[in-house]
Parts: C-alpha cells; sequence; structure tokens
C-alpha cells in the first residue's frame, strides 16, 4: 500500500504537488529564509492560494496487486 493510499484511508485529505511549483512559487515571493518553519509557511500558502484539486486513490480495478 502507498503512502497516499495509507493515508487517505486513516481519513487525511491530500493533495499530491508537483515540488517543482512550490518551489517556484516561494521565489516569486521573493522568500529566502530556508527553514524547516519557513518551508511550511511557504507550502500552505501555496496550498491556499492556488485551489488544489484533493487526491482521491484510483479505482480497484486500475491499482495492481
Amino acid at each position: 500500500m502507498s503512502l497516499t493510499n495509507y493515508l487517505y484511508s486513516k481519513g487525511l485529505t491530500l493533495s499530491v504537488v508537483n515540488p517543482l511549483k512550490v518551489k517556484r512559487f516561494s521565489q516569486m515571493s521573493l522568500q529566502r529564509n530556508k527553514t524547516v518553519k519557513a518551508n511550511a509557511k511557504m507550502i500552505s500558502l501555496y496550498y491556499q492560494r492556488e485551489n488544489q484539486i484533493l487526491w482521491e486513490p484510483s479505482p480497484a480495478i486500475y491499482r495492481e496487486k
């Protein structure tokens, strides 16, 4: 079972995003700090502003066993 499937099964909402998009968003915001706290804030801002589509698992018929 993949991490996304596991977290989804536990009731969490997920959004899978290309990390390069978040990096470019951070660069456009002129973010210079590279701390865990600053990165978490930038990811949160990106999610709030970019109306991300929530991830859902593919139907079982498409998954390999």
